[in-house]
């Protein structure tokens, strides 16, 4: 398991000191599995916000994304949590540090059961480097959408015929049915999860922003709750 940076915060810090009115103060936290990506991350957010407002509002976290930490102030509501999957470019040893399906999506569990109405999950995949990845994210997403579905069936029809193969047609081989397996198992706990202990009546909007004609390019899905 490894980097990605999540956002937990009802409101971005500004350059200006959050005032001291009643109320949760705007948090940012910022998590990442490597020292080096928490310092280089620490010392540009020194730079831009200063040591009052960095000390007030940021906190940083060296660990897996796999369990997300809950804000500093508990009556706080989480409104963004934003995902950068992959391994950290410019490392040494770069690519031997990288987020994992199995991690990545019970991080985006945690995070659909903590973000608020009116909240967005942002998750930049990568296919080019690591396809079942961005597909569970992909299966993920429109099961979330698909929750408040009147198909027959629902999310899990909808799973059942989520198809893996237009990104997939030069990976195909022997144990290919065997992995596509493992995703939709994966993201059918996941989903199942998110449904079972978060609000009954929960509605989803889903996008997914990729150039038309290279699908091994960056894919960005984004997951607002609007209910």
């Amino acid at each position: 398991t490894a980097p990605s940076h999540t956002a937990p915060s009802h409101t971005a810090p500004s350059h200006t000191a959050p005032d001291d009115s009643d109320g949760p103060k705007p948090e940012l936290i910022c998590i990442d599995i490597q020292a080096h990506a928490i310092s280089t991350t620490k010392a540009l957010l020194l730079q831009e916000l200063g040591t009052g407002l960095y000390h007030e509002s940021i906190t940083m976290v060296q660990s897996s994304h796999a369990s997300l930490p809950q804000p500093r102030d508990e009556s706080s509501v989480v409104g963004l949590i934003c995902y950068n999957l992959g391994y950290l470019p410019g490392d040494a040893n770069h690519k031997m540090v990288t987020t994992k399906l199995e991690s990545t999506l019970a991080s985006l569990t945690d995070a659909a059961l903590m973000i608020r109405v009116g909240g967005m999950i942002s998750c930049m995949t990568y296919p080019g480097s690591d396809l079942e990845e961005a597909l569970s994210v992909q299966a993920f997403a429109e099961g979330l959408a698909m929750l408040t579905s009147k198909r027959v069936g629902g999310w899990e029809s909808s799973l059942e015929d989520f198809d893996m193969n237009l990104l997939s047609s030069s990976n195909q081989n022997e144990d290919w049915d065997k992995r596509q397996h493992h995703i939709k198992e994966s993201v059918r706990e996941a989903i199942h999860k998110v449904q079972s202990e978060g609000y009954g009546k929960q509605t989803w909007r889903v996008f997914q922003h990729c150039p038309l004609g290279r699908p091994f390019s960056p894919i960005l899905v984004t997951m607002t709750r609007i209910k």
